[in-house]
């Protein structure tokens, strides 16, 4: 394993926020994650596991933990019955990809999301119509303090939307493998934004592998088009991605935002059927509250393409939180409602922030 001290944290995330991290260290196999957490215990401190970093702020100053970049990148396919196991340190999107080239369907939708393969469960990472959680069977973690292993069957992870039981505060588990289940048919498409822009172009002589790399091309279409495909050349993209969750209200909450919004003129409200709740677009939300596309404050502003994205021009992680919670709190001024964050947010102690 490698260990680095001093390591700038804005280079670590997508974002580009934050201090210096005390300690790094990369691990290519499960052996190196044992010895990188034992190394972890001698110096005391916590254990913070980095994929990809597209989902994660880090403080400014200091970070007194040690980052594991989990850098497993195995690819294990059956094709008997369509099982794919995957390294926790493997690019996410060229998951998809390797799926879609087999064949494979179930997570095409999710093309172009930026992060690796072992931090999809733990956000439950869900675009175009599709969940990770539909498609994943099990979840082989590291504890990190008696150091065995448990792999995780998809109940047992306790998927919600956009969470999992490795989302908690005190999560004791590193993200090793993710073994998940797919389908040899094109699962049918019901995004809306998705479905109109396919128009008729998955055509029934086509084969199931043609189909997918179409779906996955305009759904990278779709993505870049909102600043949600890492790119040098887009400014937009120096972020987290969508940075608020949308809420979900059950019915008696449904009603009474309804009722709030005709209080306010404000006409059809974007919602979406989500089990026995509804979800709530919070980019609408957003905009509603008087926010725009491109509005600057201090070094962080809104994208350029989608109100729900936050985009680091010159800021600080202190700039980028008076930001969020100015956000929250005119949403909920106006609405009654509180937007949540996405990304997973640490102090200089190493501890999740919670809001």
């Amino acid at each position: 394993m490698k260990v680095f001290e001093h390591t700038p944290l804005a280079k670590l995330s997508t974002i580009r926020l934050g201090g210096v991290g005390q300690y790094l260290i990369e691990c290519n196999s499960m052996e190196e994650v044992i010895s990188a957490v034992q190394f972890t215990k001698g110096k005391q401190l916590s254990v913070i596991p980095l994929g990809g970093g597209s989902n994660i702020v880090f403080p400014d100053g200091v970070l007194k933990s040690v980052l594991i970049k989990i850098n497993i990148t195995s690819f294990d396919l059956d094709e008997d019955c369509s099982e794919v196991t995957s390294g926790a340190g493997m690019n996410w999107d060229l998951f998809v990809q390797k799926c879609v080239q087999a064949g494979l369907a179930g997570v095409e939708c999710l093309s172009g999301i930026p992060g690796t393969v072992g931090a999809v469960p733990i956000q439950n990472v869900g675009a175009y119509g599709q969940e990770v959680a539909q498609t994943i069977i099990r979840v082989e973690c590291l504890h990190k303090e008696t150091l065995k292993t448990k792999a995780f069957t998809a109940s047992e992870c306790l998927f919600a939307y956009r969470d999992s039981i490795f989302k908690c505060n005190d999560n004791p588990w590193i993200i090793l493998n993710v073994k998940f289940r797919l389908k040899t048919e094109l699962p049918e498409i019901r995004y809306g934004e998705l479905k109109n822009s396919l128009n008729h172009k998955l055509l029934d002589h086509l084969s199931l592998q043609d189909k997918l790399a179409i779906v996955r091309e305009q759904v990278i279409v779709l993505r870049r088009g909102k600043g949600m495909v890492l790119s040098n050349e887009d400014p937009n993209t120096v972020s987290a991605g969508s940075f608020f969750k949308n809420p979900t209200l059950d019915k008696k909450e449904y009603s009474q935002f309804l009722a709030t919004c005709e209080q306010l003129n404000l006409g059809k409200v974007p919602s979406y059927p989500n089990g026995e709740q509804t979800k709530i677009a919070a980019a609408w939300l957003i905009e509603q509250s008087g926010f725009t596309k491109g509005q600057i404050y201090k070094g962080i502003k809104i994208s350029d393409y989608h109100a729900l994205a936050l985009v680091n021009i010159r800021g600080n992680t202190a700039e980028l939180a008076e930001f969020v919670e100015l956000i929250r709190s005119q949403v909920y001024n106006q609405f009654g409602l509180l937007i949540e964050p996405e990304p997973v947010w640490y102090n200089t102690d190493g501890q999740r922030i919670n809001f």
